[in-house]
Parts: C-alpha cells; sequence; structure tokens
C-alpha cells in the first residue's frame, strides 16, 4: 500500500503567489497571505529582505530561518513520499532588526 505521493491518483494546482513588503513586517508572526487548505507538495519560499527573518507554519513555533537576501529555500515533499498537510500557513516576522527594504514571496503546489 502506497501513499498519496505514490499512489499518483491526485492532481497537482498553483496556489496564487503570497507575499509581505518590509513595511508591514513586525516582531511578531503574521500570515503571509492566507493557509493552505490542501496538502502542499512543493513549496518556494523567496526573501530580498536587508535582515535576516523567521518564519513559522503554525503561527508559534520556529521552523525556518532565512539569512539576509538574497536567500531562498524549497521544501519538496516528493523527496518525503508525502505533502505537508493542508491547514497551514506561513508565518513571518523580523529576527530583532527591521529590515529596511525588500519582499518576501511564497509560491506553492498543493494536491487536489
Amino acid at each position: 500500500m502506497g501513499n498519496a505521493l505514490d499512489d499518483k491518483q491526485f492532481s497537482l494546482e498553483p496556489q496564487a503567489e503570497r507575499r509581505i513588503n518590509f513595511a508591514a513586517l513586525t516582531g511578531n508572526y503574521q500570515l503571509v497571505g492566507t493557509k493552505f487548505f490542501n496538502g502542499i507538495v512543493t513549496l518556494y519560499l523567496y526573501s530580498s529582505f536587508d535582515e535576516e527573518i523567521k518564519l513559522s507554519l503554525d503561527g508559534t513555533t520556529d521552523w525556518l530561518t532565512l539569512p539576509q537576501g538574497p536567500s531562498a529555500f524549497v521544501f519538496d515533499a516528493k523527496s518525503n513520499k508525502a505533502p505537508l498537510p493542508g491547514k497551514y500557513g506561513v508565518y513571518v516576522k523580523h529576527n530583532g532588526t527591521p529590515p529596511t527594504t525588500g519582499n518576501f514571496y511564497i509560491s506553492a503546489m498543493t494536491v487536489v
């Protein structure tokens, strides 16, 4: 018995790009765009901020730190053989020093 990605009984749907500008960033986690309601297969994260940022998938727990930009991170569920479950969003905050320039972008493909 395989899992969702092995069985190939799914289709992929590109999600609308989500982004946040440096001026909106605070020291508290903020949801970037909206949450994903279907499983995430591929998640692309790109920062052009001039300062380090922290990311969270639940708005509370630190998940990933992206260094001063330009910097990027790719989550590829094909490698893990399972999508990240729906219900998650990507939350961002500065890591002590607010950026003075740049944007943070999220692109994703979800399972339908």
